[in-house]
């Protein structure tokens, strides 16, 4: 539906709604889902000048996300994307999601497996962006996490380590359906605030959005499948914890001295044994 022309008025409408309701009494920054604007914000003449009026009228800056395109030396190339736009709705920047979902938003091998395309419906043709980009608010910077990329830790690190004081993960959980996996992928995104200690918001199409504090604990977060917005303060966090700066150091510690005392067991069991 989101895709069918016929729907874009509508979906666009939603959108304008719930965002006038969400900063009737002011915010510093509104977020929409992943691919929340059903064509290429980029070059759209109708709706993406709504959008821009939209987000002036609101004096907020946005985070909209929409599908984007790139001429690379005469290939196009598609994206997955975020655009951050400033309270006067001019563009401020535009982060590109790295993380592509395998059969989803591309196909691995795809010219060893050419039969695929025809076997998965929907399936996509993103390329990853080339680069880790957090977005500048003039408040501070932001790390956008797109889709499925808050479950890797790496990733929201380096966000981090870039200088973002606050991760944004904006999502369509849609195709999850009324299970746990929209409970888990939330679960998942709590970890990356706990690990750089800095706050995480959540905007997902059918939920769940949620605020999570640079301590892991959701302040708020919404319902399924309900037609709804959240509003809530965010305090930026300061990064540097352990994770930040070393990242896997701790785990491989760990690893290293479970091998090391997996091998004196099996010496000591040999010797017992001779």
């Amino acid at each position: 539906m989101k895709w069918d022309p016929a729907f874009q008025e509508q979906t666009v409408a939603i959108y304008e709604k719930l965002s006038r309701q969400a900063c009737a009494e002011g915010c510093d920054l509104l977020v929409w889902p992943e691919s929340a604007a059903p064509f290429y914000f980029q070059d759209d003449v109708r709706y993406a000048a709504r959008i821009r009026s939209l987000v002036a009228g609101l004096k907020s800056c946005a985070v909209i996300g929409s599908p984007a395109f790139e001429n690379d030396r005469g290939t196009i190339r598609y994206l997955n994307s975020a655009f951050l736009l400033a309270p006067d709705g001019e563009v401020l920047g535009r982060s590109d999601k790295m993380h592509l979902v395998p059969f989803g938003e591309y196909v691995p091998l795809a010219k060893l497996l050419p039969f695929v395309n025809k076997m998965v419906a929907g399936i996509g043709d993103f390329s990853p962006a080339a680069a880790i980009i957090p977005l500048d608010t003039g408040k501070g910077k932001i790390g956008v996490l797109i889709c499925f990329e808050g479950i890797f830790p790496e990733l929201s690190r380096a966000y981090v380590r870039a200088g973002s004081r606050l991760l944004v993960n904006i999502t369509n959980d849609a195709w999850f359906g009324s299970s746990s996996a929209p409970y888990q992928h939330l679960s998942m995104c709590v970890f990356r605030a706990v690990e750089n200690r800095v706050p995480l918001v959540r905007s997902a199409n059918t939920g769940i959005t949620a605020i999570i504090d640079s301590r892991g604990h959701i302040r708020r977060m919404t319902p399924i499948f309900t037609e709804t917005y959240l509003c809530g303060e965010v305090r930026l966090g300061e990064g540097g914890s352990f994770y930040t700066r070393f990242g896997d150091l701790f785990a491989f510690a760990c690893l290293a001295l479970t091998a090391v005392v997996a091998a004196l067991s099996f010496r000591k069991r040999n010797q017992r044994m001779s």
